[in-house]
């Protein structure tokens, strides 16, 4: 694993999924702004369109990084979506369980005999 991608991979874990994307965007973003806004200076067209294309990379990194973020968000509401049905599964389980046991009891009170589960 490259350098890049280690520093990456700590500034998302720190930060959250994406923040590595959305900073290199941002930073792609102004050095393109700069280019642009030198280029246009010095009348310079080459540098100008490089500026824009730089630019537009970078937000475009910067849109990845939000998906990703958006996209682990996503992941843990889900998850504890399913934690929260699952102990209400488990409950209801449960009473169905117990209404159960107090069925059989009262049927076989009613009959004289003993209960089996």
């Amino acid at each position: 694993m490259n350098i890049q991608k280690k520093v990456d991979e700590v500034i998302d874990q720190a930060a959250g999924a994406g923040t590595s994307d959305k900073l290199m965007g941002k930073a792609d973003q102004l050095v393109g702004n700069a280019k642009e806004a030198i280029g246009d200076a010095i009348d310079n067209p080459k540098m100008e369109a490089e500026g824009i294309a730089q630019h537009a990379k970078g937000k475009g990194q910067e849109l990845k990084g939000e998906a990703m973020g958006t996209g682990q968000l996503i992941v843990e509401v889900v998850k504890e979506g399913a934690h929260i049905v699952g102990d209400k599964v488990h409950a209801v389980g449960e009473k169905v369980h117990d209404v159960t046991d107090k069925v059989k009891h009262m049927i076989h009170r009613d009959h004289g005999s003993t209960p089996s589960n």
